[in-house]
């Protein structure tokens, strides 16, 4: 007599799981390159508006469109005092932290949508949101900024797709 194990002969699929794997196949419709594309023109889109409140300089009207693009020649007043104010405990100097912040928040959106070292902008953003939550928006981490810093999970763990010039230049340099 031999220890067998009887296996049970397959069931057939329920509606349910049959509803569940046709639900799957749906979504994987959706590369993660769009997905990727769409996460990265959306930050940054938030960061890059704020970084132009933050500037003096240049403005260039955009064609067709009710916006001035403002090219960073300076920090404006507003901004330094208001650095002055809620970077006052920190360890950091409020006018560097006013710079710093002002220049990542016009350069890494630009980053983000080409999918330019998208990680790296990734990183340097949450670093950025880990300031705002500490000293110029403390409490908004559950309203809002938890989905920022779900958002850059995705793109430094997935990085910014085959939309974009990290997957150009990676695609170069694998030849």
């Amino acid at each position: 007599m031999t220890d067998m194990v009887e296996v049970p002969p397959p069931r057939p699929h329920s509606s349910t799981a049959r509803f569940i794997d046709c639900m799957v196949q749906v979504c994987a419709i959706v590369p993660y390159s769009l997905a990727a594309l769409v996460l990265r023109v959306v930050m940054a889109r938030v960061f890059f508006a704020t970084g132009q409140e933050m500037i003096d300089g240049p403005k260039r009207q955009l064609r067709g469109y009710d916006y001035a693009l403002t090219l960073p020649a300076q920090v404006r007043d507003e901004t330094l005092r208001l650095f002055e104010t809620k970077f006052a405990d920190s360890p950091f100097s409020p006018k560097l932290m006013a710079y710093v912040v002002s220049y990542a928040d016009f350069i890494l959106p630009i980053l983000l949508v080409l999918g330019l070292a998208t990680r790296f902008a990734a990183v340097a953003l949450v670093l950025l949101v880990v300031l705002i939550d500490r000293y110029l928006e403390p409490g908004t981490f559950w309203s809002l900024h938890i989905y920022w810093y779900a958002i850059f999970l995705v793109l430094m763990s997935g990085g910014a797709g085959a939309i974009s010039f990290d997957y150009v230049i990676r695609q170069f340099y694998d030849r």
